[in-house]
């Protein structure tokens, strides 16, 4: 009907469905445009499906359901809200807000906000991370310790010496900056494109392929949508099964359990995501004054102190050295200098002479060069919520040729100091205190329990404290083998996990019901006849006596 002389139609219910019931369905022209303005008729689709676009930018074509799941998954006001009014009819902006409004509650109308109803992916809100890393092409190690075995490293101490003094400094900075010359000369520098939500198996072939897929969606080309959208199907088949079987790779052998491990986060999708630190520019500032409070206390100014003439210094062999390289985990996050564990590591035969050099210079003048002490100080945040700076835990990263030296040292203490526990079995009736010993003067205290080569050894003999706490580590590695399990992993895979997670740690125990529990759950998981922890205990014994009796004869 005409509502005065504004020229605006409403239709009720009844008038919709009586056009849609008539006979001869036929609408005139103005009648079509004028429902097509109202958002009540749909636009004939061609021949290749758009997609969908979200209801505020489609003009009003969009239910109140939809708005409201839409608004719900977005907004985090439409959660706070107590009443939602949904409407049967497509919604405009010629109907009023007071309509719907309520006494004493506010309206909000999603359909009419586009910043609400535009739905963004989680793809296009966050942006790519780019990270960079240090890559080590085919024959860069054997480059590498080429170079560093035709170097002349007589020629850096000589440069650093002035008269019948070394500048231990100079020596030592000159050798690290060669080192990281060198490092720089053989590797390659890229940058990773990490985004959201990306998918383990995600390759840059299924990238481009994607990107082909779009291109012809959007120039509506029909054969060659149909071509690409096989192509893509294809390439996607090919590498969910190469990561499949990448991650089955890891479960090969038993005796690798960094590998298993591996397998283990890239099944359970495990991502440490540590909170973002402040990006305020005093806050390095505030850390470190944080950090050095207890200095500022301190008024006794620090003096070296002389040894006496008749004291041995400490002097480090070449095979100590050489040991502690060889030593080094290749994994270990690199300190200022930035010299990796790696090629530490890969070079230790190479590098021996000459930081066995710096090392007993260090210690024969009783200095530790500045390059070495440098440090990088990374806050990582303890939790979610930071209120104060107690909540950040700062992390030091030394150089890692510091840390060989600090080991080395670190032996040699550890020989000269005497015993610090002491256990004391007592098996008589009447049992008294004993008076702890006493050596060079310095008391060793009484424990009632202690560890030594892996095994809990009490005060009373028993197993009692080494089966618990056995049994407490097996059943926390058992929530792993569920999810392997979960993963539909065949079960020699789970059998040669079980092998080498959980049997490792029943045979090192005696046999206990609570051990031999813990094999029966593992026997439920796979689905497979294990052997008991007496069938294991004396296989192993047979092994290890006949593995003796090789080696005497």
């Amino acid at each position: 009907m005409d509502i005065g002389t504004t020229g605006v139609h409403v239709y009720d219910r009844q008038t919709l469905q009586h056009y849609q019931n008539r006979p001869n369905n036929t609408i005139n022209d103005e009648l079509r445009e004028t429902l097509c303005g109202f958002g009540l008729l749909r636009q004939p689709a061609p021949q290749i499906r758009p997609r969908l676009k979200p209801a505020a930018e489609r003009g009003g074509t969009g239910s109140g359901a939809r708005d409201y799941r839409s608004a719900r998954t977005t907004r985090r006001e439409s959660k706070d809200c107590c009443v939602f009014v949904f409407t049967e009819t497509w919604l405009s902006d010629r109907v009023p807000d007071a309509a719907i409004q309520l006494d004493g509650l506010a309206s909000f109308r999603a359909d009419r906000d586009s910043a609400l109803c535009a739905y963004r992916p989680l793809v296009r809100r966050s942006k790519p991370v780019l990270k960079p890393v240090r890559t080590w092409p085919s024959g860069a190690i054997s480059a590498l310790q080429d170079c560093f075995e035709h170097t002349d490293w007589q020629m850096f101490r000589e440069a650093a010496t002035y008269s019948t003094t070394t500048d231990l400094e100079e020596y030592t900075s000159s050798v690290t900056s060669y080192i990281g010359k060198c490092i720089d000369d053989v590797t390659v520098s890229r940058t990773i494109t990490t985004r959201p939500k990306q998918r383990p198996w995600m390759t840059a072939e299924v990238r481009a392929l994607l990107k082909a897929r779009d291109s012809a969606f959007k120039e509506g080309d029909k054969a060659a949508l149909r071509k690409a959208r096989a192509k893509l199907s294809r390439a996607i088949r090919e590498a969910k099964r190469a990561h499949g079987q990448s991650i089955h790779s890891h479960f090969r052998d038993s005796g690798d359990t960094r590998r298993m491990w591996q397998g283990i986060q890239a099944i359970t999708n495990y991502r440490t995501t540590p909170p973002a630190c402040d990006s305020d520019a005093s806050l390095p500032d505030a850390l470190n004054h944080f950090y050095a409070r207890f200095e500022t206390q301190n008024s006794v100014a620090a003096r070296k102190t002389t040894p006496p003439p008749d004291d041995q210094v400490l002097c480090l062999t070449a095979a100590d050295v050489r040991k502690t390289l060889r030593r080094v985990n290749p994994r270990e996050a690199a300190g200022p200098d930035n010299i990796p564990g790696r090629e530490l590591r890969e070079c230790a035969d190479q590098l021996t002479d000459v930081f066995t050099d710096i090392f007993n210079i260090s210690l024969s003048s009783a200095t530790v060069p500045t390059c070495l002490k440098a440090t990088t100080i990374i806050p990582v945040p303890k939790k979610s919520s930071l209120s104060c700076l107690n909540d950040y835990r700062h992390v030091a990263l030394t150089p890692i040729i510091m840390k060989c030296f600090k080991r080395l040292v670190m032996r040699h203490i550890k020989t000269l100091l005497p015993p610090s526990l002491e256990m004391v079995v007592d098996f008589r009736r009447t049992r008294r205190d004993h008076s702890p010993l006493h050596i060079d003067g310095s008391t060793v205290e009484i424990v009632k329990s202690t560890k030594f080569l892996g095994v809990h050894l009490a005060e009373d003999l028993t197993w009692s404290l080494n089966t618990s706490t056995i049994t407490k580590k097996a059943q926390q590695r058992l929530y792993f083998l569920r999810r392997l399990r979960k993963a539909h992993l065949p079960p020699p895979i789970l059998s040669t996990f079980y092998r080498g997670t959980i049997e490792s740690i029943l045979s090192s125990c005696i046999t206990r019901k609570s051990l031999q529990r813990v094999g029966r759950t593992n026997e439920k998981i796979i689905s497979v006849f294990l052997l008991t922890v007496t069938d294991i205990y004396t296989t192993r014994c047979i092994c290890k006596a006949n593995s003796i009796v090789e080696i005497q004869t």
